[in-house]
Order: C-alpha cells, then sequence, then structure tokens
C-alpha cells in the first residue's frame, strides 16, 4: 500500500474506497460481499485474507483499482458502515493493540503525528522507548488519535450494541479451522470444504507468510509478532493502570477480563 501522504491523492483514495463500500450495499454486494470491520491492529487484514481463500472473493485494495469496484468483493473497514449480516467484527485484547499500534507507528511515523505524540510520549518515539512512552501512548489513543476511527472502547460497546458477529482475533490464533467455520455458518457459507478452509489456514499461516516464527519479532514488519499477549512483555504498572483507567471496561465487554483485578495482579508480578 502506498503513501498517503500526499493531501490530493488521499481525498481520491478515500472517494473511491467510500463510493465502493456504500455500493456493496446494493445489489448484488449486498447479498456476496462481505465486510470485515475492527478497531486497527485488531487482525483485520488477516480475517479479510482468510475469507478470500475461502470464499473466491477478492480484497478490495482502494490503491491498486481505478475507480469504484462493484463486483462482490470483502471490504476491510474500521469505521461502522458494513450490512450487519454481512459484517464480522473481530476483537483484538486492548492492551494487545496498544502495543502492536505503539511499534506501527514507530515503523512508519508520519511528521504530521510527530508534534502530537511527542506531547504525549516522554522519550523519541522508538522501539526500545516503548516501555517508557506507553502510558502516553495509551492516552494518545483513548483522548487524540481519530486517524482511523473512534477510540478502542467505544468501538467495542458500539459492536456489541449492533449485535454484530463478533469473533476474537485470540480464537483465530488458538483454534483458527473451528473459528473460521463458525464465521461461514454465520454468513450461510457451510458448503466450503474442511479442505479449503484448512488450506486457507496454512496459505495465510504466520511462520509461511513471514517466514518466522510465531513470536519472533521484527518491528520492521506489518505482521510484527503473531502471538496473543505480548502487551505482558512491554507495559509497565504505570500503563497498566492508565489502560485500565480509560478502557478497563472494555476489556470486560470484550471478555478479556473479568474485572479490574488484573492491574493488581500485573503489579504483583
Amino acid at each position: 500500500m502506498p503513501s498517503l501522504k500526499d493531501s490530493a491523492l488521499q481525498k481520491a483514495y478515500q472517494f473511491e474506497y467510500w463510493t465502493t463500500v456504500w455500493l456493496h450495499h446494493l445489489p448484488p454486494g449486498r447479498s456476496r460481499s462481505v465486510f470485515v470491520l475492527g478497531y486497527p491492529k485488531s487482525g483485520t487484514n488477516w480475517c479479510c485474507n482468510l475469507l478470500s481463500a475461502c470464499l473466491d472473493l477478492p480484497v478490495y485494495e482502494f490503491w491498486k483499482q481505478r475507480g469504484p469496484v462493484l463486483a462482490p468483493s470483502i471490504l476491510h473497514l474500521h469505521r461502522f458502515a458494513g450490512v450487519p449480516d454481512r459484517t464480522i467484527y473481530v476483537v483484538r485484547d486492548g492492551r494487545d493493540i496498544a502495543v502492536s499500534y505503539y511499534f506501527a507507528y514507530v515503523r512508519d511515523l508520519h511528521l504530521g503525528f510527530l508534534p502530537t505524540l511527542e506531547a504525549f510520549c516522554p522519550r523519541p518515539i522508538t522501539a526500545e522507548h516503548v516501555r517508557e512512552n506507553l502510558p502516553g501512548f495509551i492516552r494518545y489513543l483513548f483522548e487524540r488519535n481519530r486517524v482511523s476511527t473512534i477510540p478502542y472502547d467505544r468501538h467495542v460497546q458500539r459492536a456489541k450494541r449492533l449485535g454484530l458477529f463478533r469473533v476474537r482475533y485470540e480464537d483465530l490464533l488458538s483454534g483458527g479451522e473451528t473459528t473460521l467455520k463458525s464465521i461461514l455458518s454465520f454468513l450461510k457459507e457451510e458448503a466450503v470444504p474442511e479442505t479449503k478452509i484448512r488450506e486457507a489456514m496454512g496459505r495465510h499461516d504466520f511462520k509461511r507468510v513471514t517466514g518466522r516464527e510465531h513470536g519472533t519479532e521484527d518491528d520492521t514488519d506489518f505482521m510484527r509478532k503473531g502471538i496473543a499477549g505480548d502487551w505482558q512483555n512491554h507495559f509497565n504498572a504505570e500503563a497498566a493502570r492508565t489502560f485500565q483507567r480509560l478502557g478497563g471496561e472494555s476489556l470486560v465487554e470484550a471478555g478479556y477480563e473479568a474485572d479490574d483485578r488484573w492491574v493488581e495482579e500485573f503489579d504483583a508480578r
């Protein structure tokens, strides 16, 4: 995907993207296209590729197209604009999202964001300073970042309020074939053979795509680690308290914690 720093190019892409999204609310896209929705860094790209392989539908990549696309497709969303009965909501532990998002900024730091980030983070925005910067970066995500969508807590709560079909990133990691079958069942696509589901999981497996084992880190790669729970390797006590204060209810809402005792338990470790 090319850089969208050029404002004119960005506006052109946005027009084509949103025109295509809304056209797929009409037949035939409405009955065949799939909308994959989630907060950024939730595994939505992975889910798009898995469904593309299972359903033989292309993932709509607006930067490769010339003009709106009408053919049924897999549409990747961070904002709430899908057809409910064709929308898959991918949810991920918000603490892992914060860590993944931080490293994404390190990998591709747009100068336009830098002054705002520096106001929140006490150290330079580098991989080496992730632990010191995370408390401020978490505040930035909840209080100032509006690049892609609404804050994580409101995102999770709105998806639940709308009754969207929800899939956990962590379940795709630990039980991919079973989770993928549940998605296809929701979409009324039960006829997809098990061999095709298995092939889709294998083709888009982290190790096969990156050449690295799960958990092997590469901060320069979009697919950085491919694991769940990495937040525990980077959070400090202040980051835990900050996330709990701003997004703790969303962890309970999404089923990642039963209450706020995880902060004390993390402090004790």
